[in-house]
């Protein structure tokens, strides 16, 4: 709810103890990252245990495995959103959204929110594919959203603003040239202020500007490296390509880009735009753009 700001909220009901079903958990073949199908196994756990549970009220599926599951047995966890041709189909009702728990759950329960993330439509920050040019996993995001680190909390203000959870007056937009002045309140602030502020790149994707503060949902962050985050935008980017990319003076990819954000006195051209943080407060920081 932290992160919506109360537009989204979940009431949990679970099993009180685990169900077992008559096959062995190699039998799906997802003892591999990627091997197998998750709507299979679902499907397959929910034909076997229909019987036994009432769906009625559910409207996400979280099929959990015990802390015994072996990576070999079953590697990951996938989530599944269903079409609407093609529900996953319980006694009850048609459910579209369902995720699951592989060996790699057990290390961080951050990575059932990163499954839900792709449930209401946001797609992988980290890299898929490694080249001499990207060397690691969190080479594009670091640790600034868990979409990017499935074991982190913070999420940045373009992906709140996709889910609506940004509302209009809490974002500002620049498409022309020009010089201006703007204050962002730190992401996740109540006071109805700005929070992000996107700016057209000459090459055509945004840029955007995000005033990141310690707190219980941004972790990541400390005393040390708040300030204004800066990434680029592309609305175009393809999940595990990098649509979203972190920008600072120092990128240290063995620290996560933890030094990404810039502070006061510092300045950053990015796609066109030069960005200067003027001044920095408890109420937010204040940037000066320019292109």
């Amino acid at each position: 709810g932290n992160l919506s700001n109360g537009a989204l909220s979940f009431e949990f009901s679970t099993l009180p103890n685990y169900l077992r079903v008559g096959r062995a958990a190699e039998s799906w073949g997802m003892g591999t990252y990627g091997g197998g199908r998750g709507d299979t196994y679902v499907a397959d756990i929910v034909r076997e245990l229909d019987q036994q549970v009432n769906f009625s009220g559910v409207d996400v599926l979280v099929v959990m495995a015990p802390p015994s599951l072996r990576s070999n047995q079953i590697a990951y966890s996938p989530a599944m959103p269903y079409p609407q041709s093609a529900p996953l189909m319980t006694g009850e009702k048609a459910i579209f959204s369902a995720t699951m728990t592989g060996a790699d759950s057990w290390r961080d329960p951050m990575t059932i929110v990163h499954e839900f993330g792709h449930l209401i439509g946001l797609t992988d920050l980290y890299a898929m594919s490694l080249s001499d040019e990207v060397r690691t996993t969190h080479h594009y995001t670091g640790k600034w959203d868990f979409m990017g680190y499935a074991w982190t909390k913070g999420m940045f203000g373009w992906q709140r603003f996709l889910q609506g959870w940004l509302e209009d007056a809490e974002v500002l937009c620049a498409n022309n040239a020009g010089e201006f002045t703007a204050t962002l309140s730190p992401l996740g602030s109540t006071a109805k202020s700005s929070e992000l502020l996107l700016l057209r790149g000459a090459s055509g994707k945004l840029v955007g500007l995000e005033v990141r503060r310690p707190g219980a949902m941004d972790e990541f962050v400390s005393e040390s490296n708040q300030g204004v985050l800066v990434y680029t935008i592309d609305p175009s980017g393809t999940t595990g390509g990098g649509p979203l990319r972190v920008q600072g003076l120092t990128l240290d990819r063995n620290t996560y880009l933890a030094t990404a954000p810039l502070r006061v006195g510092q300045a950053l051209t990015v796609d066109g735009w030069t960005i200067t943080v003027t001044a920095s407060g408890a109420a937010g920081d204040a940037v000066r753009v320019s292109r």
